[in-house]
């Protein structure tokens, strides 16, 4: 990341459009006006729903990998830490749905952010692949893809396999999902994703998630256990309240990072534009485990097309 001066005032003007009156929200009453309103009518009720809609509302890699449509996010994240100044990022992910193919074949650009559960702040490397959906069905899919990552700066070939399993039970939502992945560089990678998720009541949505990873050319193994609390504020509006630690086991097993964070999330514009922003506290291996403050913001920008 570079630091700038300007993200200081990036994080004010974020800031401010989280909560001012610009983006207000629209009449609800008008439900022909408002599609978002009528998308959370038709899937309001039911775990797997209350999912689904986190995961569109947060922009989350589950709906990417898995949609039915191509779709390209920017993201602008900006972030005071606490004896470490501001940092300023711009990243780009997204899907592409090759035609002619019955939507099996897809190229999937991204900053590697789902190979396990990210410290906040920390840089992930860009990546490019084309994927081949190997089995789908409603529980189950499998992928297979090959690409290269590490942009123009280090670039290498890799390929990675993925395995999607989920199981709902009354108000639960379990989620298995293993992956294998071969760098050229790095050799093998191997992590295993597991997450719980329920419905505490019609405002509250629990999600916890595990994440043990092996590398080929890291001694031990590493894991990391997120825990994350989203209120619903209003239909285009979620508070969430999230706890991440990271856990590695070399040279002995010790907690290399434990983040406390609490975000307020909105739609501002027609499911297309999203800010967020938030404090939060980080205790981290590198600097003793002292607390450090930090403040938070990102704005999103969605596009996306459906492929007949």
């Amino acid at each position: 990341m570079n630091h700038y001066q300007t993200p200081k005032l990036v994080l004010l003007i974020l800031s401010i459009g989280l909560f001012s009156p610009i983006a207000a929200e629209p009449d609800n009453t008008d439900l022909e006006a408002d599609p978002v309103e009528q998308r959370y009518q038709q899937v309001k009720k039911g775990v797997q729903s209350i999912a689904d809609w986190l995961d569109n509302l947060f922009l989350d890699e589950r709906t990417e990998s898995e949609s039915a449509w191509s779709r390209l996010i920017v993201r602008f994240d900006s972030q005071v830490i606490e004896g470490e100044g501001t940092d300023f990022d711009i990243k780009l992910r997204g899907k592409v749905i090759l035609p002619n193919l019955d939507r099996r074949v897809q190229l999937m650009f991204d900053d590697d952010s789902d190979e396990l559960e990210n410290k906040p702040g920390n840089d992930n490397e860009s990546s490019s692949t084309i994927r081949f959906l190997l089995s789908d069905s409603q529980r189950e899919r499998l992928y297979a893809g090959v690409g290269f990552r590490g942009g123009l700066t280090n670039p290498r070939f890799y390929t990675r396999f993925q395995y999607r399993y989920h199981k709902h039970v009354d108000n639960d939502l379990y989620r298995f999902r293993p992956t294998i992945i071969w760098d050229s560089r790095d050799g093998w990678q191997a992590y295993l994703r597991f997450a719980y998720e329920k419905e505490i009541s019609d405002t509250l949505f629990f999600r916890t998630s595990a994440t043990p990873k092996i590398e080929e050319e890291k001694r031990g193994w590493r894991y990391s256990h997120n825990f994350t609390l989203y209120k619903q504020m209003s239909t285009h509006r979620y508070l969430s309240l999230q706890w991440l630690n990271n856990i590695e086991s070399h040279p002995n097993i010790h907690l290399d990072g434990s983040y406390l964070r609490l975000r307020m999330r909105r739609e501002i514009w027609k499911n297309r534009l999203f800010v967020e922003a938030g404090p939060g506290v980080r205790i981290v291996d590198e600097h003793d485990h002292n607390l450090q403050y930090e403040f938070f913001a990102r704005l999103e920008l969605l596009f996306s097309k459906d492929i007949h």
